[in-house]
């Protein structure tokens, strides 16, 4: 008799192959296009238990903290252009690439892996930039209270957030 999993399977992404998920940076398809790589966006997901901030580097990252989900889009990512995107974003160095459990919207897992700066303080964003992940966020159809924090980034004092250190 077999035994049904506790866990429903998660999608994992076919050999060559590497799912990445963009939530601030390269949120925009054609950013990464503008770096050579092929966007092959497999779903909207979210990472849960984990916060949207502005790191010092000015850039978007994630930090751990419960009662918070962040947003974003898992892209299908050939191995040579996860390796250009790595030296791009000078791995690990000033990013790491972490890996993760997703959520997909309908409730299903989605195995996947995100670039985080090292440097995760939080600090104020630049306008401009947040308004440009905010929008995008928007148009994807993210859940408006998550839109609303995003965009509490540019505003000062940053919003306050407990680090996990």
């Amino acid at each position: 008799m077999m035994m049904k999993p506790i866990i429903p399977p998660a999608h994992i992404a076919p050999a060559g192959y590497r799912n990445l998920f963009f939530f601030g940076d390269f949120l925009n398809e054609e950013e990464l296009g503008d770096l050579g790589i092929l966007p092959r966006p497999v779903c909207i997901a979210f990472n849960p238990s984990r916060r949207w901030i502005i790191g010092p580097s000015g850039h978007a990252t994630m930090i751990g903290q419960r009662d918070f989900n962040v947003y974003g889009v898992v892209h299908q990512i050939p191995d040579p252009e996860v390796v250009a995107l790595d030296l791009h974003l000078d791995v690990p160095s000033t990013w790491d690439r972490a890996g993760a459990l997703l959520r997909q919207l309908d409730g299903r897992l989605i195995s996947s892996e995100y670039y985080v700066t090292r440097n995760r303080r939080p600090t104020r964003g630049k306008k401009t930039y947040v308004d440009r992940i905010a929008n995008r966020a928007k148009q994807l159809g993210f859940p408006e209270h998550y839109i609303a924090e995003l965009r509490a980034w540019r505003n000062s004092p940053i919003p306050r957030v407990e680090l996990a250190i």
